[in-house]
Formats: C-alpha cells, sequence, structure tokens
C-alpha cells in the first residue's frame, strides 16, 4: 500500500480529473474510494473519488500510462450490514413501542 510522504499532492478530485484527461497520471492505485499512485514526472499524489461508475474506470484505464489497480475496500462487512439495516430496526421497534402503548390504554368513554 501507498505511504503518503511530505512530497504527496493532494488533489480534489476536480484537479485530479482534469490531470487524468490530460494524460498527467502515471499510475493509479484505488482501494475504495481513496486512490493514491504516481504523476507524470515521478511525483506522488492522493485524491479520493465519489463512486466508481463504469466511465470513470474506463477513462481510468484509457488515460493512465502505468499500472491500473481497483481494490475493494478493506472495511469490516458486518458493520456495513448493520448500518444499512439500523434505521429499518429503529423503524420497527419505534412501531412496536407505539402498537404497544396503544394497547395498554384503555378506550376512551
Amino acid at each position: 500500500m501507498f505511504t503518503p510522504t511530505d512530497t504527496t499532492t493532494v488533489l480534489d478530485y476536480k484537479a485530479f480529473y482534469q490531470k487524468l484527461e490530460t494524460d498527467q497520471i502515471q499510475t493509479f492505485h484505488a482501494t475504495g474510494f481513496d486512490v493514491d499512485g504516481l504523476l507524470i514526472g515521478g511525483r506522488s499524489y492522493r485524491t479520493g473519488i465519489p463512486n466508481r461508475d463504469t466511465p470513470l474506470v474506463n477513462e481510468v484505464r484509457r488515460h493512465v500510462k502505468g499500472t491500473v489497480i481497483f481494490e475493494s475496500s478493506t472495511g469490516n462487512p458486518l458493520l456495513g450490514t448493520l448500518l444499512t439495516l439500523l434505521p429499518f430496526v429503529l423503524t420497527a421497534i419505534l412501531f412496536f413501542l407505539i402498537f404497544r402503548s396503544s394497547q395498554l390504554r384503555p378506550p376512551p368513554r
């Protein structure tokens, strides 16, 4: 994995994409949405990509002169799944509590 140094250029996505379109990217290594590599001339760079859609992948493969690597994020898949399900679980608990409280009150006369 790439280790940033004080000579690493941090690019916002727009600057990165401009360099990509003008063939200034030598290598490209994406892990999840984090990207690092080398610019033409040997200077290292780091950026983030908003998504990994097909047009971006095609542009990277077309314009990058050297190595292109796309890897999955090394995050915890169980944690990601739990965070995805959390709103549904909280909604179900809320409905249960509302239903239960309505059953405990005596009907109005």
